[in-house]
């Protein structure tokens, strides 16, 4: 199975934007992270922050959020998947660096989407319904 199946909606940014113009677009798009790129025309990611990162980072710093830039802020170094690699080599990826959603890359290492734990759980969750109904037809 490879990440092809990721959220392809991913929200990014370009490196100068600020911290409220990032934290204002996930609170009106109600997503818990931002992927960094480089530049609109190409793609390629540079960092990602999430809810998290904001919440631990910033303001329970107590620090101003137009005082901060996002790379300051961003999860540093920026882990990523590529499409091809199966959901072990995702999750391994995930748990090694202690993060919950991970961007997915494609050859030329441009942005194609993101992963989330959530993701992989639910892929998972069919995967084990789909083995499910087997059982249950080869029993009956």
């Amino acid at each position: 199975m490879s990440i092809r199946a990721c959220n392809k909606n991913v929200v990014t940014v370009t490196e100068d934007a600020n911290l409220n113009e990032v934290a204002k677009l996930m609170h009106d798009k109600n997503i818990g992270s931002v992927v960094i790129i480089a530049h609109k025309d190409n793609p390629i990611p540079k960092g990602i922050i999430t809810d998290r990162d904001i919440v631990t980072r910033i303001i329970g710093e107590e620090v101003k959020l137009d005082e901060v830039s996002i790379k300051d802020v961003s999860s540093q170094p920026l882990v990523v998947v590529k499409e091809e690699q199966n959901m072990q080599e995702t999750l391994d990826a995930m748990s090694k660096n202690g993060i919950r959603r991970v961007p997915v890359i494609n050859k030329e290492g441009k942005l194609v989407g993101l992963i989330s734990l959530d993701d992989l759980l639910i892929n998972l969750i069919e995967k084990l319904n789909s083995l499910s109904m087997l059982l249950k037809k080869q029993i009956a």
